[in-house]
This record gives C-alpha cells, sequence and structure tokens, in this order.
C-alpha cells in the first residue's frame, strides 16, 4: 500500500514512519501540500496534520472527497475531531497515542492481501487480482486476472489457504478458485476466466451454494 504522511513537522514526520514500519508500507513524506497535491492520485492512504501552514488539514481531506484516498487525521488536538469526518476520513489519532493507529489499520487492510517474497524482495498481491491459485510438483502458482501469474516455489496450498479469505474455495485437492471472479459450475467442472477444472465430489454441492452465497454478498454491497 503507498502511503502518504503530510505534516509541517519533520520530526514527528520520522516518527510516524518508524512506527508504520512494521506494516511494510511504501511511505513518502511531504511537509506541505504543494508538494503532496500533484501525486496524491498515487496514494491509497494519508496520514494528514490539522493544522498546516497556509491551509487547513480539515480543508484539505475536503478538497480530496472525491479520491479513492482513506484519511487519518493525526493531530494533538482532540476537540476538533468533530470537524474533521467526511467521506474519505476514516480514522483521528492523537500524536502522543500512535498505537491508536493499529486498530484503524487492521479496519482498512482487513487483511486483503497476501504478502509474497520472491527473489528477495517483498511485495503484496491484492486478492481481487487473484483469478486462481494451482498447487503441481511441490510450487504453487497463483494465476492472476490479468493472465499473468506467479509461481512460488515450495510453498504449500494448505498454508496459503490459511492466508485467504472467504470469497476463497478450495475446489479439489490441487486447485483454490475466487468466486468473485463469477465462476460458472457445470455437472462437476467449473469454469474461471476460459479455464475449467475438476471439482471434487465432496466439494460439488458446497462450491454450488458458495457460488450463490458470494453472488448474493456482491449484489447487497454494490
Amino acid at each position: 500500500m503507498r502511503v502518504a504522511i503530510l505534516d509541517d513537522n519533520i520530526s514527528f514526520c520520522k516518527s510516524l514512519e518508524n512506527y508504520l514500519s512494521k506494516y511494510h508500507f511504501d511511505i513518502s513524506i511531504y511537509t506541505n501540500y504543494n508538494d503532496l497535491k500533484n501525486h496524491i492520485d498515487s496514494f491509497e492512504l494519508l496520514f494528514l496534520d490539522i493544522e498546516m501552514p497556509n491551509i487547513s488539514g480539515i480543508d484539505i481531506a475536503q478538497s480530496l472527497s472525491y479520491k479513492h484516498l482513506d484519511i487519518i487525521f493525526i493531530s494533538s488536538h482532540d476537540e476538533m475531531i468533530k470537524k474533521c469526518f467526511n467521506r474519505n476520513v476514516v480514522g483521528f489519532v492523537e500524536k502522543s497515542h500512535l498505537e491508536e493507529i493499529d486498530d484503524i489499520i487492521c479496519r482498512i487492510i482487513k487483511k486483503e492481501h497476501l504478502t509474497i517474497i520472491k527473489d528477495g524482495k517483498e511485495f503484496d498481491i491484492y486478492f481481487n487480482q487473484i483469478a486462481y491459485i494451482e498447487y503441481s510438483l511441490r510450487d504453487t502458482t497463483i494465476y492472476l486476472n490479468n493472465n499473468s501469474k506467479i509461481k512460488l516455489s515450495e510453498k504449500s496450498l494448505s498454508l496459503l489457504s490459511k492466508e485467504l479469505d472467504e470469497r476463497f474455495y478450495q475446489i479439489n485437492r490441487n486447485i483454490i478458485i475466487n468466486l468473485d471472479m463469477e465462476p460458472i459450475y457445470n455437472k462437476g467442472t467449473v469454469k474461471i476466466n476460459h479455464n475449467e477444472f475438476q471439482v471434487s465430489r465432496r466439494n460439488q454441492k458446497d462450491l454450488k451454494i458458495k457460488i450463490l452465497e458470494r453472488s448474493i454478498y456482491n449484489a447487497r454491497n454494490i
């Protein structure tokens, strides 16, 4: 996740960056809004100080209300909390209580990605990018919905499945599919992204129910 910190106190920015290091975010620090605003579209989360030179953090948040951007206000003035909230604002944290960030971060990321280490580099694969996952010859391959794939050596399917959420379903010993990819079930097989897979006999009835449940869930959350 790409994260921006906007605060005119560079010392505090560094302290916040250090606190956030455990999340392995891609963090950029800005001390004035003019430097940030031309790059704002590249970020998913903004930590924003309320009291900024020349323009308040509240005004900045209002100007960004049409963006797909989560905002967490950071301030020493908790009396201003009622003025802070608009549709983008997901939390308010006092500068002296950074530990309050953790609950907010958990709500935001909701563990909707896999953190993968490959060739010595760590990166995230978001669940909505995954079409299906296949285990073969001791390797697990993640097939993405853009027709690319990522092979993970010596990674078992059972271990990987523990990191996934309810949108994923294991149809047989070797395949996990993403139910949000609108799989089509037909007489013991399921088709996803033009690929057809056998469904184990004991999973066939359950899969039909899971597909229906997920489609209802998605329809309610449009």
